[in-house]
Order: structure tokens, then sequence, then C-alpha cells
């Protein structure tokens, strides 16, 4: 069953080569959806040239709950401004990533303590500046008067691992999940690629590192699963692949064989990297198969 929609997720796209590169991405991929970080200067341009040519274009953002030093763009107070006036300029939807910079006690996960975390219990009003957030945006697309999507991602066992952040303001305005199963991701901090197999399980010590599609699509399937809105709407998931970058050829048809047992006719694809969709360095090499491979789903 080939796929209606194929979002492709990117960020750093911040200068005019990442932005060639990416329209290049587009067009080995055949995304008919883009979603897009906010710190792109970039997505009026984007919102103007793709939708003519049926390509759905949404804003993501991981917010700060605790402003860091001026200016910070990722201040949820600031990224608020930013979402506002991108749906004003006609964005089709907005993705809240509500992750956690630790929300594990445990020193030997060797975690700096909440930082800006949703997760920070040392911030007593945190829901409220959520509902405030949520429905800020939220608002913004309501007074649009024009169909949107609103959703909500996180790590494959967000709700599972962080049961302290409030995500019951974000979960009330959305209207589809995009959990993040990804099997595998670069741990490194340079160019070259650090490529190693997760499943986001926190509950051992070290996280089992599992590193397939079938155990990343379960575990979001079950920590997703019967989440509602406000309306008491059980919200659809859209699963979203990735490192791209670090993918092997063949997974991808493999991720398209268990989103379709699911009936789903919607996928994502995660980039992480400034060079979406290609590894760098050894052991993966570049391997532009992998865009080959999302494009045949």
């Amino acid at each position: 069953m080939k796929l209606a929609r194929k979002g492709l997720w990117a960020e750093r796209i911040t200068d005019q080569h990442s932005l060639t590169r990416l329209e290049q991405h587009i067009a080995d991929t055949g995304a008919n959806l883009l979603c897009i970080r906010s710190e792109s200067p970039y997505i009026e341009k984007l919102v103007k040239e793709l939708q003519p040519k049926g390509v759905r274009v949404y804003v993501w953002r991981w917010p700060n709950l605790i402003p860091g030093l001026p200016p910070d763009a990722q201040y949820w107070k600031n990224e608020l401004a930013i979402a506002q006036k991108l749906i004003a300029a006609g964005i089709d939807g907005y993705v809240f990533d509500i992750e956690s910079d630790d929300g594990i006690d445990d020193p030997k996960h060797n975690h700096q303590p909440y930082a800006h975390d949703w997760d920070n219990p040392n911030v007593a009003d945190r829901v409220q500046q959520a509902t405030t957030f949520a429905t800020g945006i939220s608002n913004a697309f309501i007074a649009r008067k024009k169909p949107y999507v609103l959703g909500l991602t996180s790590h494959q066992r967000g709700f599972s691992n962080y049961p302290h952040i409030p995500w019951k303001p974000f979960l009330d305005v959305c209207n589809i999940l995009f959990p993040q199963t990804y099997w595998r991701a670069d741990g490194s901090k340079t160019a070259t690629k650090a490529c190693h197999g997760v499943s986001y399980d926190y509950s051992v010590d070290p996280p089992h590192r599992v590193g397939t599609p079938d155990q990343a699509v379960l575990n979001a399937f079950e920590d997703y699963a019967n989440k509602k809105n406000a309306k008491g709407v059980i919200l659809p998931i859209i699963p979203i692949a990735g490192e791209i970058g670090c993918i092997k050829a063949g997974e991808i048809a493999h991720f398209g064989t268990l989103v379709a047992q699911r009936g789903l006719t919607e996928a994502h694809f995660y980039v992480d990297v400034d060079k979406p969709g290609w590894a760098e360095g050894p052991p993966q090499g570049d391997d532009p198969q992998v865009l080959t491979d999302i494009k045949a789903l």
C-alpha cells in the first residue's frame, strides 16, 4: 500500500546551501509534507513555493520552559510569538516537541539536573505555562478559520519515561501524535557519525538498545495509545522513522511494511542532522539509497 503522505523533518536550514540541499531531499524522497524547525528564516518562502505544489508545511520546536541567556528563541514565550507569526503566514501545522533534558535523577545517566526542562519539578506553575503556550498556538489556528494540524512529538516512550511533564495541556489542543520511532541514532558530537541502536527504554541501566524498526514502532504505539484531547477524541498516531542518517539500506522498506500493517497511509522521516539523509564518515558512509527507499514507499 503506497503512502499518500510522506513527511520529511528538517532542522538547521539556516543558509542558502542548506536550503538548496533540503529542496533536493524533498525531490529525492518524494515528500509531500515538510516539517521544519522554527529557527529557519526560509519558512515563509517555503510556504509560498511548496504549497502550490501540494506540499504541506509544518513547523516544530523543542521549547524551553525556563529562559536561557537572551536572546533565547527556544524559550516558549519567544517560540509562541514565532509560531503565531508563521500561522498568520499560512503554515499548515505546528508540532510541539515536548521532551526532557533528563527527567532521570540517577546520576549514572550523567544528565544535568533539569536545566530548562518541562519535567523540572522546581517550577511549580509549569502546567499553567504549558497551558498558556499550547492554547496560544491553538487559538491562533482557530482564529485563522482554516484546517490545520496541531501535533505533539516526543521520545517513543516519552509518556512512560517522563510522567512529570505536563502533557495534558498539549494533548488537549492536539489532533495528532508523532512519536519518534527511531531505531538508530547518532551519539557523536563531531562531524563523524557514531550511530547506535536505541529504544529509549530508560527502565534499565544502561538503556536497552534494540535498534530495530519493529521494536521502535511497537514502543511508540504502546506508549502513545489511547491519548485523548480535550474533546475526548483518541488521537491518531503517525510514526517518525529516524534518524535518516543512521538508517541502513533496506530498513526503510521494512518500516513501510510495519506502517502498512497498521493501516496507515502516512509516515514521517526525521533527519536530525544538518545533512538530511546522509551519514558522514565511517562506518556508515553516504547512503543515498535510503532517500530512494523513502521515495518508493
